[in-house]
């Protein structure tokens, strides 16, 4: 799939190695424009100014829960997948009813998480 039939990323994670990685991915999969951010702050506004057609979403920003980024990305009904190395078990609530990529995983798993939530009728 080319990059203009996937739209554009957001990579949210606090860690620059783990960050480059998905970009990579998220590369790799079709995306021709992948923004990075490690903030919550840096997120909402990236949101704001640049809406992505996917998010990847980790759970904890720089000891923060980045609770608010997930409640922004439903409230404007973009589909985001979260990939952490916490129990998916134990997420805050406001993470129920997501698809989680438990770290580490693969490129071909992040491809089928983000077509599961892009797709939510397949």
């Amino acid at each position: 799939m080319s990059g203009d039939a996937r739209g554009k990323a957001l990579v949210v994670e606090d860690e620059d190695v783990v960050s480059d990685l998905l970009a990579d991915m998220l590369a790799a999969i079709g995306y021709a424009e992948v923004a990075q951010v490690s903030t919550i702050d840096e997120a909402l506004h990236h949101i704001e100014q640049s809406p992505p057609s996917i998010a990847v979403l980790d759970v904890n920003l720089r000891g923060a829960p980045a609770h608010p980024v997930a409640v922004r990305l439903r409230g404007l009904g973009i589909p985001f997948v979260v990939a952490t190395g916490f129990d998916p078990k134990k997420l805050p609530s406001s993470f129920s009813g997501t698809v989680v990529l438990r770290k580490p995983f693969h490129r071909q798993d992040l491809e089928k998480a983000i077509d599961q939530v892009s797709n939510p009728q397949r």
